[in-house]
């Protein structure tokens, strides 16, 4: 008996000097906040010192306050709790005394006890407390901000870790010519700051959670790109080996390569088109190779704009490679295989696994979702080809970023290929052909016009430096001054004709200008090509003086 009231009052006591230890915790983070804040000029400013903590945007000095509040408010609500339970432990030991006198609580107990109660909680508190990350004194490089973007918005470790800038060892500039790595995440997930740290809450090098369906959603939702895992991705348990290339592109994959779980179906014969359950709306049919073989080679079998031969024949040799952005299993990228063209298919598990179909057949998907710029260089692809993808719902501006991110990879001369109009309302079809033609006509007028920039440098050197010059002035005088250009081109170019000559000359220029009525512009501008002329024979002396001389020192 004496034993265990040792053994009670040894808890008892061991309790008081955590709960001790630990209201001095709380304490010293409080202060150590305080003198932080007041080192950052958070107080005893002469103006309004709420404006730094409660400001509409709750920025202040390049900095996120509010994300740095709730952090530090975070830990001490940690602390605080584990203090609370703490107090209640040794309030209930002191008043169960008798009855715990008659009991026996093991050390291996009281350890459990002490481990789930004490020491985790003060872990995750001390965890908790290590990610928050003050604003430096000095801005950071090249900017106004004194805290990296979203440091202190995510709570979750492994999404504190993910996005805090990496330096590079020893200071060294890597080869992309840069110091620091910034690790990049969709700036729509700031909007699901609980879905995202739920899909990062995982135990670093185990198996990831099977989760790729709420990753997509967050991709489809903005939170594009997701970040990087530290966690090795699940995969099917009873994985076999693909068929051979000379046989994958029309056979039916083996359903045990796919992990089936997030799907209606379990098998490819479930996503038959005839069955009703079978959890896509999509591309029905796709997964009916037989069908499939027939697309792309005749108009009279599937509805197609063009058949394969003609998008080949239009410009035969030339087609390589390209990028076929539908909804699919990469029947298109497959024909074009047959042909030793190599095309990469976008796609998206929408209620059915059309990314492990694609690879399976032995072509190549792209996991990309609208939100995001195509991966790839400037004026790199020979081909683009869609099958009715947007059907009518997308945003017109949207749709606007979306053309011209194809027209920027698409390489001169190369074939954009639309089978089936995404456009299906003929007034909205009828909008967007006139808003393109709008844009063709501003690029046609760009290129006819003088460079804008060349024209306000110009204008700028008869002017004062303090002197501002107007966007519309500039582009008056650039209409202005193209127009006096062209007419005194197309004259000079009728005498040209007229002399059988080929190419428009300086004498051409001057002929042109006082036959027009401009003689004062003729005189000078025969004063300029006079000297420019005597320049360019000086110039051709002299190169050829140094060229007798070095002939002779030979």
């Amino acid at each position: 008996m004496e034993k265990m009231r040792s053994e009670l009052f040894k808890m008892s006591k061991i309790m008081g000097w955590v709960q001790f230890l630990l209201g001095g915790f709380v304490i010293i983070v409080s202060v150590g906040s305080l003198v932080k804040f007041y080192s950052h000029g958070f107080f005893l400013h002469n103006d309004d010192p709420c404006r730094h903590a409660y400001s509409f945007n709750d920025t202040s000095e390049g900095f996120d306050v509010r994300a740095l509040s709730d952090r530090i408010h975070e830990v001490l609500d940690k602390m605080e709790s584990l203090q609370s339970k703490l107090e209640s432990a040794v309030e209930k030991i002191e008043k169960e005394e008798a009855d715990l006198s008659k009991s026996s609580v093991s050390k291996l107990e009281f350890t459990k006890y002490l481990k789930e109660e004490v020491v985790e909680p003060l872990y995750e508190a001390h965890m908790a407390l290590r990610q928050i990350r003050l604003p430096s004194v000095e801005p950071i490089a090249n900017t106004s901000f004194r805290e990296e973007p979203l440091i202190n918005y995510f709570v979750n470790e492994e999404i504190s870790k993910y996005i805090t800038p990496k330096k590079n060892r020893h200071g060294k500039i890597n080869i992309y010519g840069v110091e620091t790595i910034y690790n990049t995440i969709g700036h729509a997930c700031v909007l699901m700051k609980k879905e995202l740290e739920d899909y990062m809450d995982y135990d670093v090098s185990s198996y990831c959670n099977d989760d790729w369906n709420i990753a997509q959603k967050l991709m489809l939702r903005g939170c594009d790109p997701l970040p990087r895992r530290r966690c090795l991705t699940r995969a099917s348990k009873v994985y076999g080996k693909p068929y051979p290339i000379n046989e994958s592109l029309w056979k039916i994959p083996n359903a045990k390569n796919v992990r089936w779980s997030k799907y209606k179906c379990r098998n490819f014969d479930c996503l038959s088109s005839k069955n009703p359950k079978r959890g896509y709306s999509k591309c029905v049919g796709c997964f009916e190779l037989d069908k499939e073989k027939l697309k792309w080679m005749n108009k009279t079998l599937l509805p197609a704009d063009f058949t394969l031969s003609e998008v080949l024949g239009y410009k035969p040799g030339e087609i390589r490679i390209g990028i076929d952005y539908s909804v699919g299993t990469g029947t298109f990228a497959a024909r074009m295989k047959e042909h030793n063209v190599t095309i990469i298919s976008t796609a998206l598990n929408l209620g059915a696994p059309f990314n492990e179909m694609i690879a399976l057949r032995g072509l190549v998907p792209l996991y990309i979702t609208p939100n995001q710029r195509l991966p790839f260089f400037d004026n790199t692809m020979d081909l683009i080809h869609t099958t009715a993808f947007f059907d009518g719902w997308i945003d017109l501006l949207l749709l606007d970023f979306i053309l011209f991110d194809w027209d920027r990879i698409l390489r001169p001369g190369g074939i954009r290929s639309t089978s089936g109009l995404f456009l299906p309302s003929p007034k909205t079809r009828r909008n967007y052909m006139v808003h393109l033609e709008e844009r063709r006509n501003m690029a046609e007028e760009a290129d006819r016009l003088l460079p804008i920039a060349n024209v306000g440098r110009i204008m700028k050197q008869g002017l004062p430096l303090s002197a501002k010059i107007s966007k519309e002035a500039k582009e008056t005088m650039q209409e202005c001054a193209t127009e006096f250009i062209s007419f005194v081109t197309a004259e000079a170019s009728e005498k040209c004709i007229k002399e059988n000559r080929k190419t428009i000359n300086g004498d051409h220029i001057c002929w042109a200008l006082s036959e027009l009525g401009f003689d004062h512009y003729a005189e000078a501008m025969a004063r300029y090509l006079q000297r420019y002329r005597m320049q360019e024979e000086q110039k051709a002396s002299a190169s050829s003086n140094i060229s007798a001389c070095s002939e002779d020192s030979e």
